[in-house]
Protein backbone atom coordinates (compact mmCIF):
# COMPACT_ATOMS: atom_id res chain seq x y z
CA UNK A 1 0.00 0.00 0.00
CA UNK A 2 2.79 2.35 1.20
CA UNK A 3 4.35 2.08 -2.61
CA UNK A 4 1.54 3.05 -4.03
CA UNK A 5 0.72 5.89 -2.01
CA UNK A 6 4.58 6.81 -2.95
CA UNK A 7 3.92 6.29 -6.59
CA UNK A 8 0.32 8.56 -6.63
CA UNK A 9 2.35 11.21 -4.75
CA UNK A 10 5.18 11.59 -7.22
CA UNK A 11 2.66 11.80 -10.03
CA UNK A 12 0.84 14.37 -8.82
CA UNK A 13 3.28 16.75 -7.35
CA UNK A 14 5.32 16.24 -10.40
CA UNK A 15 2.39 17.10 -12.39
CA UNK A 16 1.24 19.97 -10.57
CA UNK A 17 4.79 21.63 -10.44
CA UNK A 18 5.19 20.79 -14.25
CA UNK A 19 2.10 22.18 -14.85
CA UNK A 20 3.54 25.63 -12.94
CA UNK A 21 7.07 25.32 -14.99
CA UNK A 22 8.69 24.94 -11.51
CA UNK A 23 10.63 21.43 -12.83
CA UNK A 24 11.71 19.85 -15.98
CA UNK A 25 10.19 16.92 -17.83
CA UNK A 26 12.63 15.16 -17.29
CA UNK A 27 13.74 14.79 -13.75
CA UNK A 28 17.78 14.69 -13.80
CA UNK A 29 19.14 12.16 -11.28
CA UNK A 30 21.23 13.54 -8.54
CA UNK A 31 23.13 10.28 -6.84
CA UNK A 32 25.05 12.68 -4.56
CA UNK A 33 21.98 14.17 -3.09
CA UNK A 34 19.64 11.26 -2.54
CA UNK A 35 22.95 10.28 -0.46
CA UNK A 36 22.68 13.62 1.24
CA UNK A 37 18.87 12.55 1.56
CA UNK A 38 19.44 9.42 3.62
CA UNK A 39 21.87 11.66 6.41
CA UNK A 40 19.38 14.72 6.39
CA UNK A 41 16.55 11.67 7.36
CA UNK A 42 18.38 9.72 10.07
CA UNK A 43 19.58 13.39 11.76
CA UNK A 44 15.25 14.62 10.36
CA UNK A 45 13.28 11.96 12.02
CA UNK A 46 13.51 11.94 15.74
CA UNK A 47 12.35 16.13 15.75
CA UNK A 48 11.08 15.66 12.78
CA UNK A 49 8.12 12.73 13.60
CA UNK A 50 7.29 14.40 16.86
CA UNK A 51 6.70 18.06 15.09
CA UNK A 52 4.70 15.70 12.33
CA UNK A 53 1.95 14.76 15.25
CA UNK A 54 1.46 19.18 16.17
CA UNK A 55 2.02 20.36 12.19
CA UNK A 56 2.55 18.00 9.82
CA UNK A 57 2.79 20.72 7.19
CA UNK A 58 5.73 22.59 8.56
CA UNK A 59 7.40 18.96 9.36
CA UNK A 60 6.65 17.97 5.45
CA UNK A 61 7.86 21.42 4.12
CA UNK A 62 10.83 21.41 5.56
CA UNK A 63 11.73 18.43 3.75
CA UNK A 64 10.89 20.36 0.32
CA UNK A 65 13.33 23.25 1.44
CA UNK A 66 15.81 20.66 2.69
CA UNK A 67 16.06 19.08 -1.11
CA UNK A 68 16.22 23.13 -2.37
CA UNK A 69 18.81 23.81 0.09
CA UNK A 70 20.84 20.84 -1.12
CA UNK A 71 20.48 21.74 -4.39
CA UNK A 72 21.26 25.13 -4.53
CA UNK A 73 24.44 23.61 -2.27
CA UNK A 74 25.12 21.81 -5.38
CA UNK A 75 24.88 24.53 -7.94
CA UNK A 76 26.88 27.20 -5.68
CA UNK A 77 29.76 25.03 -3.56
CA UNK A 78 29.76 21.66 -3.38
CA UNK A 79 32.80 20.94 -2.32
CA UNK A 80 32.08 22.99 1.24
CA UNK A 81 29.01 21.79 2.08
CA UNK A 82 29.38 17.76 0.82
CA UNK A 83 32.14 17.56 3.72
CA UNK A 84 29.15 18.59 6.53
CA UNK A 85 28.07 15.54 7.73
CA UNK A 86 24.65 16.90 8.92
CA UNK A 87 23.39 19.56 6.82
CA UNK A 88 19.77 19.31 8.88
CA UNK A 89 21.31 19.90 12.00
CA UNK A 90 23.34 22.00 10.18
CA UNK A 91 20.72 24.58 8.83
CA UNK A 92 18.43 23.92 11.83
CA UNK A 93 21.26 25.15 14.26
CA UNK A 94 21.09 28.77 12.76
CA UNK A 95 17.44 29.68 13.53
CA UNK A 96 15.69 26.39 15.34
CA UNK A 97 13.93 24.03 13.89
CA UNK A 98 10.45 26.58 13.98
CA UNK A 99 12.85 28.92 11.64
CA UNK A 100 14.12 26.56 9.46
CA UNK A 101 12.05 27.03 6.27
CA UNK A 102 12.46 30.85 6.65
CA UNK A 103 16.25 30.22 7.14
CA UNK A 104 16.33 28.35 3.84
CA UNK A 105 14.11 30.72 1.93
CA UNK A 106 16.07 34.11 2.96
CA UNK A 107 19.10 32.70 3.59
CA UNK A 108 20.27 30.09 1.36
CA UNK A 109 17.75 30.51 -1.53
CA UNK A 110 18.05 34.32 -1.05
CA UNK A 111 14.34 34.61 -1.45
CA UNK A 112 13.04 38.51 -0.40
CA UNK A 113 9.04 39.55 -0.48
CA UNK A 114 6.68 38.28 -3.59
CA UNK A 115 9.16 35.58 -4.16
CA UNK A 116 9.21 34.88 -0.37
CA UNK A 117 5.44 34.42 -0.13
CA UNK A 118 4.93 32.45 -3.13
CA UNK A 119 7.16 29.91 -2.58
CA UNK A 120 6.07 29.48 1.09
CA UNK A 121 2.49 29.69 -0.39
CA UNK A 122 4.28 26.62 -2.92
CA UNK A 123 5.81 24.49 -0.55
CA UNK A 124 2.41 24.64 2.34
CA UNK A 125 0.42 23.82 -0.48
CA UNK A 126 2.49 20.73 -1.74
CA UNK A 127 2.83 20.02 2.20
CA UNK A 128 -0.72 19.99 2.72
CA UNK A 129 -1.57 17.89 -0.43
CA UNK A 130 0.63 15.38 0.52
CA UNK A 131 -0.80 15.59 4.56
CA UNK A 132 -4.29 14.88 2.60
CA UNK A 133 -3.12 11.92 0.76
CA UNK A 134 -1.54 10.87 3.56
CA UNK A 135 -4.73 10.53 5.58
CA UNK A 136 -6.33 9.05 2.62
CA UNK A 137 -4.46 6.05 3.18
CA UNK A 138 -5.82 5.07 6.74
CA UNK A 139 -2.83 4.68 7.84
CA UNK A 140 -2.39 3.38 11.34
CA UNK A 141 -0.59 6.24 13.27
CA UNK A 142 2.76 4.21 15.24
CA UNK A 143 2.45 1.22 12.67
CA UNK A 144 5.25 0.47 10.41
CA UNK A 145 2.90 1.10 7.20
CA UNK A 146 2.32 4.51 8.55
CA UNK A 147 6.41 5.27 8.70
CA UNK A 148 6.99 4.21 5.65
CA UNK A 149 4.39 6.06 4.15
CA UNK A 150 6.02 9.09 6.18
CA UNK A 151 9.36 7.96 4.77
CA UNK A 152 8.06 7.29 1.56
CA UNK A 153 6.79 11.51 1.59
CA UNK A 154 9.77 12.84 2.77
CA UNK A 155 11.73 11.04 -0.26
CA UNK A 156 9.05 12.29 -2.94
CA UNK A 157 9.72 16.01 -0.77
CA UNK A 158 12.56 16.50 -0.53
CA UNK A 159 13.35 14.90 -4.50
CA UNK A 160 10.87 17.84 -5.49
CA UNK A 161 12.75 20.62 -3.45
CA UNK A 162 16.00 19.39 -5.41
CA UNK A 163 14.08 19.37 -9.23
CA UNK A 164 12.36 22.92 -8.44
CA UNK A 165 16.01 24.38 -7.32
CA UNK A 166 17.53 22.71 -9.80
CA UNK A 167 15.29 24.85 -12.36
CA UNK A 168 15.66 28.26 -10.72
Amino acid sequence: MAEQYRDILKKDLYRFLLDKGLIDVEMAEYPELERKWEDITRSFLPEGVRQFLNNPTRSLSHMIYMGMAVARFRKTDWEHYDKIEDLYSYMCNQRGYEHLGEYIRQEVLQTEGQEEEELTALVDKCANYTVGLLKEQHLKPFTREAFRGLLFSLQVLYNMGVAMEMKR
